[in-house]
């Protein structure tokens, strides 16, 4: 029962590093942001400026978005505004990371 325990707790540990690991420590990130008529809208939008901003770069993800009413616009419609945090990597010239 011991050696199961231990042998489990090292695998979740194993399991840990490994996410670190693969989420890189040397990540970037940048915050965009949008609004659009719903918070889906306005969240895709943020995601498409951060897109617009990383083109020479590893896109490597994003952060789940943060919204939040915007107030009305000018046709009477209710807006949503949204930001984002976009996760990237260099590429140097020779298109190897840095």
């Amino acid at each position: 029962m011991r050696q199961t325990f231990i042998a489990t707790a090292a695998l979740g540990v194993l399991a840990f590093s490994g996410t670190v690991m693969a989420q890189g420590g040397s990540d970037n990130y940048i915050h965009a942001g949008a609004v659009g008529v719903s918070p889906g809208d306005a969240c895709e939008k943020a995601k498409d400026n951060a897109r617009k901003r990383l083109l020479d770069t590893e896109l490597r993800g994003f952060s789940s978005c943060d919204c939040g009413p915007s107030g009305w616009s000018k046709n009477s419609k209710y807006q949503h505004r949204c930001k984002v945090t976009a996760y990237y990597r260099p590429i140097d010239q020779g298109g190897v990371q840095r």
